[in-house]
């Protein structure tokens, strides 16, 4: 097992409060350990032509982070399957379909399928592609339920160059409290999509850009929102050089109701950080990221 330092994506789900002070959120990745293999199997007619082939890759992955002052650890299985069939006079990858599952030691565990099934004319040429996937996540601890999740995505491509770029992937899920399924209650509704900009660099597609926009609507009607902007520098091959990440947000917090309406205060994300560096084994990773929310003083209506 060799040590990986991988690029980790950090998504923060911010319980409301009425308490009008910045509050800082830190996460840093310490260690990544990964193991991975494939098997590849060809199916060939008489003459030595490969007719179909399946490629499965296994990846295990174990974690171990610090967010906020608390180690956490955690570990990933992932399995995909990529099955391609003969098309146009040459092999063409059909579909791709996989699980993977996290478990972490704070009890958390998360479950997720995910496929993407390409289309082709009946010259064999790449005419488009749809991807979607799944995930329910679930924490226990003393073994009950303390806090439950459901999600489902959907990713739109589109054809350059007979190659299929995602250009866009939507999230849509809900949060829930304790409780099994039967008595759990809604805590929040959340939406988070991505988008991504390209430009060809020595003969292929290479992302420059991603822009992920995340919304949070919990139930007491505190609503927040995070825009994330990761711009990725690359010299004239396409290999990457540096990346560089900013955000902006905005929460607004209930204090509280009365007859029938609701008083909320607004904060204001404040001095986001993200730090990348740059690995020989594995390249670019996001080594840190924090920021602060800070009360704007606004009583909005």
């Amino acid at each position: 097992m060799r040590k990986i330092l991988g690029l980790t994506v950090v998504l923060f789900l911010l319980v409301a409060c009425s308490n009008a002070f910045a509050s800082d959120v830190t996460e840093e990745t310490l260690t990544t350990q990964q193991v991975q293999n494939i098997k590849v199997e060809y199916v060939y007619n008489p003459f030595g032509v490969a007719l179909s082939s399946t490629e499965i890759t296994r990846i295990e992955t174990t974690t171990t982070k610090k967010v906020d002052g608390k180690t956490q650890t955690s570990t990933t299985i992932t399995e995909s399957t990529a099955y391609s069939v003969w098309k146009g006079g040459s092999l063409k990858i059909d579909k791709v379909e996989g699980t993977s599952n996290t478990t972490s030691d704070d009890g958390t565990v998360s479950d997720s399928t995910f496929s993407t099934v390409y289309e082709y004319n009946d010259k064999g040429q790449l005419i488009g592609a749809k991807g979607e996937g799944s995930t329910t996540t679930t924490k226990t601890k003393d073994g009950k339920i303390e806090s439950s999740s459901t999600s489902t995505t959907v990713d739109t491509y589109e054809i350059r160059d007979g190659v299929a770029l995602k250009v866009k992937s939507v999230t849509t899920g809900v949060s829930y409290g304790p409780g099994d399924t039967d008595d759990r209650e809604k805590k929040a509704d959340n939406t988070t999509t991505v988008t991504y900009e390209y430009e060809m660099r020595s003969g292929s597609w290479v992302v420059t850009k991603e822009i992920e926009y995340s919304e949070t609507l919990q139930t007491d009607k505190t609503k927040i929102e995070i825009t994330k902007t990761k711009v990725y520098t690359r010299d004239e091959n396409g290999v990457i050089t540096g990346i560089t990440m900013t955000a902006t947000g905005k929460q607004g917090q209930v204090t509280g109701s009365s007859n029938g309406e609701i008083s909320k205060i607004i904060f204001n994300m404040k001095d986001y950080t993200a730090e990348f560096t740059f690995d020989s084994e594995v390249g670019w990773y996001l080594t840190k990221e924090s920021f602060e929310w800070d009360w704007t003083g606004e009583y909005p209506d």
